[in-house]
């Protein structure tokens, strides 16, 4: 266990060396950082416990090609299930257009 916690220490340093989330943000290029494998775990299994809790419908193929500024009722379905998984705050919910809180939640 020590030797796991001295290269999470390692890669941690290295993330924060190297430009940490700044970096992240401006790169197509996937971050990593000491935490990845355990956010990974919970975030499983908040999905195990949404699919046990009935899951939610699929989307129409047609959200694919939505984008800022459009409205209508596949928009609302992208922001509830943005808001399911987390991705939009309940209160951005409102309204069927798409808009800045949704593109952030993507």
């Amino acid at each position: 266990m020590k030797n796991r916690s001295n290269r999470l220490a390692a890669a941690f340093a290295m993330f924060l060396v190297g430009g940490g989330v700044a970096l992240a943000q401006d790169s197509d290029v996937p971050a990593y950082s000491p935490l990845t494998y355990d956010l990974t775990l919970q975030a499983a299994e908040e999905y195990r416990e949404l699919a046990a809790a009935g899951g939610w419908a699929p989307l129409p193929t047609t959200v694919a090609g939505l984008k800022r500024g459009l409205s209508g009722p596949q928009v609302l379905l992208l922001k509830e299930r943005l808001s399911i998984t987390g991705d939009l705050s309940p209160g951005d919910v409102l309204g069927d257009v798409f808009d800045a809180a949704t593109e952030a939640g993507l």
